[in-house]
């Protein structure tokens, strides 16, 4: 019943379920992990996260090829606030970061400051999607989408995506590749 979501990242797997339109820039989104005071140096490069329960949002597409790896020892949440919480309790050492600033919020919301970041970050440059259903576009929405593909389209040329972000004081994507 959703017609489309905004920041999609593009995956493999979500292709089978998920039109993508096309980017309206890409932006620098590093994930990086939060960790216990003391601890920034346990976590240096990738490999040290397998020593490590790394809490992660549900559905959330990090990277390859931390998404799929097998022996990491991932610790499923519904949300940021579950994560603090589990974190908080020491039920984790580490939670992988996305988007930091929802995360920081929600551990300001919690009166919770006993917290670090790690060495390590995986730096990525991710291109911005909406998101539709794929069988809707592949049933009765098909031309509408394509309509919208269009208008980001031109709208990313033009300049105007840029516009409307630092309209609201964001700062906005790049020119996709």
């Amino acid at each position: 019943r959703i017609d489309l979501v905004p920041r999609v990242l593009m995956t493999e797997p979500r292709s089978e379920y998920i039109h993508f339109l096309p980017s309206i820039g890409s932006q620098q989104l590093n994930v990086r992990f939060i960790v216990h005071p003391g601890r920034e140096g346990e976590l240096n490069r990738y490999e040290d996260l397998h020593r490590l329960s790394v809490g992660v949002k549900r559905g959330t597409a990090y990277f390859e090829p931390f998404d799929s790896d097998g022996q990491l020892d991932r610790v499923y949440a519904s949300d940021d606030a579950q994560l603090v919480a589990m974190f908080r309790a020491d039920r984790l050492d580490a939670i992988a970061v996305l988007d930091a600033i929802p995360m920081e919020t929600q551990l300001q919301a919690m009166n919770f400051h006993d917290y670090s970041y790690a060495h390590y970050a995986h730096q990525q440059t991710l291109d911005n999607h909406f998101g539709a259903s794929l069988a809707r576009y592949q049933g009765d929405r098909h031309a509408l989408y394509d309509r919208l593909a269009a208008e980001l389209e031109r709208m990313r040329a033009d300049g105007e995506i840029a516009l409307i972000y630092r309209r609201h004081g964001v700062t906005p994507p790049d020119e996709a590749n």
